[in-house]
């Protein structure tokens, strides 16, 4: 009788960054080269505040700040709970759906 070859498995972690963070996915996910990213942010983080708005049953305030490499959105929304900033930074999940989220790591918490 001949013995047979078994295979050893291993289990090992590895970053999902490059999932979410290289240039061929988010050009994938967004659509659009690298040069119309900052158009695309514009557009997604506008898009949360109507949505913010209208789920609070207010009329939407929205200022739009562009300077250099910065980009700020700034609207009368709710603001997001502490738990969805809280993992705004992992690269394991997003939040989005009904309820307005982001995956951006620098939002302001409601109280």
């Amino acid at each position: 009788m001949s013995a047979t070859a078994t295979l050893a498995r291993e289990t090992f972690r590895t970053s999902r960054l490059l999932e979410y963070f290289s240039e061929k996915e988010l050009t994938l996910q967004t659509g659009h080269e690298p040069d119309r990213w900052p158009e695309v942010a514009v557009k997604e983080l506008v898009d949360n505040a109507l949505d913010a708005a209208e789920e609070a049953g207010v009329l939407p305030d929205i200022a739009i700040e562009l300077t250099g490499d910065r980009i700020v959105v700034a609207d009368n929304g709710p603001g997001l709970p502490a738990t969805v900033i809280e993992g705004a930074s992992s690269s394991s999940s997003s939040t989005s759906g009904s309820t307005p989220g982001t995956t951006w790591p620098s939002c302001r918490a409601r109280a």
